[in-house]
This record gives C-alpha cells, sequence and structure tokens, in this order.
C-alpha cells in the first residue's frame, strides 16, 4: 500500500503507521486516529499456512527481497521484520496515549 501510494494519487497512505488529528469545531472537540500495520498477524514462518501468509515460501521465490521497498531483506528475515516493526509501532503508540 505504501510502494502504491508513491505511484499513484488515488491512494494515499502516508506510513505503515501513523496518527491523523480530526477536528470536529462545531462539536468543541477533536479525536486522534491511530492507525498501525497488523500485518505481523500475517507473517508466518515460510513452510506455514502458505494462503495466509505474507512470508510464505510458496509465493515468494527463493532469493526473494523486499529491502528495495525498506521491506525485509529475505524469506529467512520476513516474520522477524515484522515483529520488529510491530515492536516499533508499540512503543511509538504508547508515547503518544
Amino acid at each position: 500500500q505504501i510502494a502504491y501510494t508513491w505511484k499513484s494519487h488515488r491512494w494515499v497512505m502516508p506510513a505503515s503507521y501513523y496518527m491523523h488529528t480530526v477536528e470536529f469545531p462545531d462539536a468543541g472537540f477533536s479525536m486522534d486516529i491511530f492507525v498501525l500495520d497488523s500485518n505481523k498477524e500475517d507473517a508466518k514462518a515460510p513452510g506455514e499456512d502458505p494462503e495466509h501468509n505474507i512470508c510464505s515460501a510458496k509465493y515468494n521465490p527463493p532469493g526473494a527481497s523486499c529491502a528495495a521497498a525498506g521491506g525485509p531483506p529475505s524469506l529467512g528475515a520476513c516474520v522477524s521484520w515484522f515483529h520488529g516493526r510491530w515492536s516499533k509501532q508499540q512503543a511509538w503508540l504508547e508515547a503518544r496515549l
């Protein structure tokens, strides 16, 4: 989705996780919306659940890398990369709540 944002004006996702403040001036309040990347839930070991696994060996060829787009550098690093991103998001969220 982030990469599509770079290519098209039809879709705008400012980051993989972010906060957006919505103002309601007539009602006298604002609301912070926190958007998180939940891909961690679909990042499993390469041989596990190939139809619901973004780190699946079935759909990622040997030597696959998402590093050019800022993602995991290899299939072997895929699960830990997504879990590491989730940990960073949790710290970011805690600091803003």
